[in-house]
């Protein structure tokens, strides 16, 4: 529920930036005065496919991308920085996501592709 609310307000999402995200030591670009494009959108959707794709045919563009929340949108709209949200079938995101998270993992090992696909594909209602 916290996380929620600070991922929809400005103020509390870049306060947890700053605070959390800056001193962890992960380097992660936010909105700037040169900042011009910001990219994002649900998890497994095409944002990386999107970002490499602006980078090779803009090389000198500044965006800012991958935070998949809402509170960047908010922030990048006030700043009428031009925004693009992209959207994936959520059937297609959701499953692709799950099975990068448990097939692909450490924990999964790799093993477990067949076995839960099978689960993913039913559960999204893909035949």
């Amino acid at each position: 529920m916290v996380k929620r609310i600070v991922k929809q307000n400005i103020f509390l999402y870049r306060l947890w930036f700053y605070l959390y995200r800056k001193n962890r030591g992960v380097k992660i670009s936010f909105f700037g005065a040169d900042t011009s494009l910001y990219v994002d959108g649900y998890p497994r959707s095409g944002n990386t496919f999107l970002v490499h794709l602006i980078k090779n045919i803009f090389p000198g563009i500044n965006m800012v991308h991958h935070f998949h929340a809402i509170a960047p949108i908010k922030i990048a709209l006030s700043r009428n920085i031009p925004t693009y949200i992209l959207a994936r079938a959520p059937s297609e995101a959701i499953s692709s996501n799950y099975l990068k998270e448990y097939s692909m993992s450490p924990r999964g090992g790799g093993t477990e592709l067949g076995k839960h696909q099978a689960d993913v594909r039913i559960a999204c209602g893909i035949s």
